[in-house]
């Protein structure tokens, strides 16, 4: 449900985000996302979202997050994008 949710929040394909090819742009920003809340809300961890995302390491998605984290920090655009993303994913499992 995480990834439809985001991928609705970004308006891209839920597929685009788990093909394991190294995404670019928005696409990006959406898949790092997706393992953000997958981590936050879907209590999975490393190992399970390198997998279900088809990333070859669990290093791969801690580095994602760590990035996706900067990037909220230091563009609020960004930050209220990835928001709306969480808020997605929390009214999908209402």
């Amino acid at each position: 449900r995480i990834v439809e949710a985001v991928a609705a929040a970004f308006r891209i394909e839920a597929k685009r985000l788990q093909s394991g090819v190294r995404p670019r742009g928005e696409i990006t920003l959406a898949r790092d996302a997706a393992l953000w809340i997958g981590q936050l809300q879907g209590r999975l961890g490393l190992r399970e979202l390198a997998e279900s995302f088809g990333l070859g390491h669990i290093t791969s998605v801690s580095g994602a997050i760590g990035r996706l984290k900067a990037r909220m920090s230091a563009d609020p655009a960004v930050a209220r994008k990835v928001r709306g993303a969480v808020a997605a994913c929390l009214n999908d499992n209402k």
